[in-house]
């Protein structure tokens, strides 16, 4: 039952205190020895009645204060042994040992997933952009849309990126490739299920990807727009012309 008695803790003995109901006496309750990291949140209120919680905090691996991860979306192991974790909330890639203490930190914006790049260097998935890093953090290329709808994205094999777009049910192409080598869009943009979340998408081959649509997995030939596991399904090409330094779309 509920009570709109409040507890006490006293810290030098670990000892809960709790008034009595008929006196001013009070009740003794011993907790645990070398109780630990015990907080005490404000009254919760219950109808009528307010009650104080004691709840033990364990260590998280994020730390807190300037250590606190924020809505991590992607992790990879370094071999250093250090971890690369994408935090979308704080608008950064961060490096961290195994104990969570920030070691490196790169400033971008909105990261959904990040890939290692061999020999050093990463390639990380934005919901506006996509950037390619070398070994010592130097921005190698970018690849920027405005409308703020990447939904996911991988490094092939050979170096190429795919990245996927906003599904906005029009039969409009989402599914778009760059050259590792300067971040340029190359062949022709395809066409998905309906792919609404922030998802991740694997690479089954230098021309396959593997992604979660909104009802199933599948698996696409890039090549041949091919669904592989029912080749009656295909994807939509586009005809993509080049002017003046923008992309156009042919739909």
């Amino acid at each position: 039952p509920t009570s709109s008695r409040s507890s006490t803790l006293n810290t030098e003995t670990g000892s809960l205190l709790t008034p009595s109901r008929k006196s001013s006496s009070v009740t003794r309750l011993t907790l645990p020895p070398r109780v630990t990291n015990v907080i005490k949140f404000p009254p919760a209120s219950r109808g009528n009645a307010t009650a104080d919680t004691l709840q033990k905090v364990k260590a998280t691996v994020g730390g807190t204060g300037v250590n606190q991860l924020s809505y991590p979306s992607d992790v990879k192991k370094l071999s250093s042994g250090n971890y690369l974790i994408a935090e979308q909330n704080s608008n950064r890639i961060t490096e961290r040992d195994s104990t969570g203490r920030i070691v490196k930190t790169t400033s971008v914006s909105q990261p959904l997933s990040v890939d290692l790049v061999p020999g050093g260097g990463m390639v990380v998935v934005c919901r506006n952009q996509i950037i390619q890093y070398d070994k010592d953090m130097k921005q190698q290329w970018q690849f920027t849309r405005q409308a703020y709808d990447i939904m996911g994205g991988k490094r092939l094999p050979g170096g190429d990126v795919v990245f996927i777009t906003q599904f906005n049910g029009n039969n409009q192409p989402n599914v778009y490739r760059l050259a590792g080598k300067d971040g340029k869009e190359v062949g022709k943009p395809l066409t998905l299920g309906r792919y609404q979340q922030y998802q991740t998408i694997d690479a089954s081959g230098e021309d396959k990807i593997v992604v979660c649509e909104y009802n199933r997995v599948a698996e696409y030939d890039l090549k041949t727009g091919e669904c592989v596991g029912d080749r009656k399904q295909k994807l939509r090409k586009f005809e993509v012309i080049e002017r003046g330094g923008d992309i156009y779309v042919v739909a």
